[in-house]
C-alpha cells in the first residue's frame, strides 16, 4: 500500500466507483438478492462521503487506501447509522461508529482491512475519542469482526431477512 489518506474532491468519481465494485462482490459473494441493495448502497456511501467533503462535520473522518494509483480501501468514521440507533435505542452511548470499511477484492486477505483500522483508530485517539461502534449485516464482514472485536454487544436475529441478523461492537480504545 502507497498511502493512507483523506480523499480529495477530485476523487469522487473513483471512489463511486470503488463502492461500486466492491459492492457489487459482497452482493454476489453474500448472495445478496434485492434488486436496489446496490443503489442504495453506494448512494449511502457517496453520501457520506459528499458530507466529508463539505466539512460539514468536524467529527466525520474517511480515509482512502492507495496502493499503484488505484484506490483498494476505505475507512470512516461518522455518528451512528440508523441500524445502530434503532437496535441500541436507549443504549446508545454518545459516541459514533466506525464504517465504509471496505477492501478491493483483489486486496482482500493482505492485512489492509487491519491497516486501515489501525490508521483511524490512532486518528480518533488522536482527536480525543474513546470508544466506537462498528455494524455489520454480512456475515463474512461479521466473521471477521469477531476475530478482531470479540463478541458483539448486540446481535438483532432476523434484522434483514431470515438468518440475516445484524451485529453490533463496541469498543473502548486509548
Amino acid at each position: 500500500m502507497d498511502e493512507i489518506r483523506a480523499p480529495r474532491g477530485e476523487e469522487a468519481e473513483v471512489l463511486e466507483a470503488f463502492f461500486k465494485r466492491v459492492i457489487e462482490d459482497t452482493i454476489e459473494k453474500e448472495q445478496i438478492e434485492l434488486p436496489y441493495f446496490l443503489e442504495e448502497e453506494v448512494g449511502d456511501k457517496m453520501k457520506l462521503l459528499r458530507k466529508y467533503l463539505a466539512a460539514e462535520d468536524e467529527e466525520r473522518i474517511f480515509l482512502v487506501a492507495w496502493y499503484r494509483g488505484r484506490i483498494v480501501g476505505t475507512v470512516s468514521y461518522a455518528p451512528c447509522n440508523e441500524a445502530v440507533v434503532e437496535i441500541l435505542g436507549e443504549e446508545l452511548v454518545d459516541t459514533g461508529e466506525i464504517g465504509t470499511v471496505y477492501v478491493d477484492p483483489e486486496y482482500q486477505g493482505r492485512g489492509l482491512g487491519s491497516a486501515l483500522f489501525s490508521v483511524i483508530c490512532v486518528d480518533l485517539i488522536e482527536r480525543g475519542i474513546e470508544s466506537f461502534y462498528l455494524d455489520s449485516g454480512y456475515k463474512r464482514a461479521q466473521g471477521y469482526w469477531t476475530r478482531k472485536l470479540g463478541d458483539p454487544v448486540r446481535v438483532a436475529k432476523d434484522y434483514w431477512d431470515k438468518g440475516a441478523d445484524h451485529m453490533i461492537w463496541y469498543k473502548k480504545i486509548g
